[in-house]
């Protein structure tokens, strides 16, 4: 009779335990949301063909997005790799080496460039063709009348993630994306992606190839890769599409919808983020402003000081 009673208080204790330990980790994070609000611009109605006019999003709290058990980082898992596919220019090699940087300081974690991938190991049944008068497969049967004269192929962003990706995931990865030259699309149903995730696997994808010639302009160039490359790899963590404010986490369907979003992570995302990586804004916010003082980019900076002096 000792012994069961013994048990059942056991369980009790250990029950309370776990209670007051979920309930201290909720009243500790604190987080400045009232302080950054004003600093961020609400969304407006999506204009025709922006990505809110054919895709619903819902907004998420950070108790909910907690319930979706998120990607973390953890002790064994904390490297985030970058996989080159095809053959690259010398600027963008600066521009695949300048995107680790930028993921470093923006997540907080080492970030490691893998050897180059050849461009032979996406198949011609992964590949889209274009044609003047709409997209053909490899074996040229036409698959989508609409005309697209932008490039010469776009590479299956699901075959990459799902087939090329996930099977080479290193151990000690936090995620990996994939970075290409080429054009890409993820179904038969979509003109173009500028980039995709698998957000469970932990793999990712992204293109710079309709983001202009980083030889003639290279700082637009530039802040389009690295928007991609953090939005992309935002939701590999977890984070989804935004709907509230302006954000980095804002889905994109034309270039013109890419430029408009900017860097950061509006108030809700940020929460979020910081959470999951349990760090704090000012922290935060003053490691990511020395990569954009770094590289020049004065406007930005601009706006991460704004944001360390409303919290200060």
């Amino acid at each position: 009779m000792r012994t069961k009673q013994s048990a059942f208080y056991c369980i009790i204790l250990l029950f309370s335990l776990a209670f007051s330990c979920s309930s201290g980790e909720k009243s500790s994070f604190k987080f400045p949301r009232q302080k950054l609000i004003p600093l961020h611009a609400k969304m407006g109605a999506p204009k025709p063909g922006d990505w809110l006019t054919s895709h619903e999003e819902r907004d998420m709290t950070l108790d909910q997005y907690k319930q979706r058990i998120p990607i973390r980082p953890t002790k064994t898992r904390n490297i985030i790799y970058i996989q080159p596919i095809g053959n690259f220019t010398a600027y963008e090699v600066l521009l695949i080496q300048t995107t680790a940087h930028y993921l470093e300081a923006f997540f907080g974690l080492h970030t490691v460039v893998r050897k180059n991938w050849d461009n032979k190991r996406v198949p011609e049944e992964n590949r889209r063709y274009f044609h003047k008068t709409g997209i053909l497969n490899a074996d040229s049967t036409a698959v989508i009348g609409y005309i697209n004269d932008t490039g010469k192929v776009q590479f299956n962003t699901q075959y990459i993630l799902h087939e090329l990706l996930y099977p080479d995931l290193p151990g000690d990865a936090a995620c990996m994306i994939a970075l290409c030259n080429k054009d890409l699309y993820p179904d038969e149903t979509f003109n173009f992606v500028f980039g995709q995730a698998a957000l469970k696997k932990r793999v990712g994808v992204w293109s710079f190839y309709r983001f202009g010639d980083a030889s003639k302009e290279y700082k637009p160039v530039l802040l389009r890769t690295l928007k991609t490359a953090s939005h992309e790899t935002g939701h590999m963590f977890s984070l989804s599409h935004c709907k509230k404010y302006y954000c980095i986490m804002n889905g994109s369907n034309h270039l013109d919808e890419a430029d408009g979003k900017p860097t950061w992570l509006c108030p809700d995302c940020l929460e979020k983020f910081c959470w999951n990586f349990n760090i704090e804004p000012k922290n935060y916010f003053e490691r990511v402003r020395e990569f954009w003082k770094k590289n020049d980019m004065k406007e930005i900076v601009e706006g991460y000081d704004r944001f360390i002096k409303a919290i200060e």
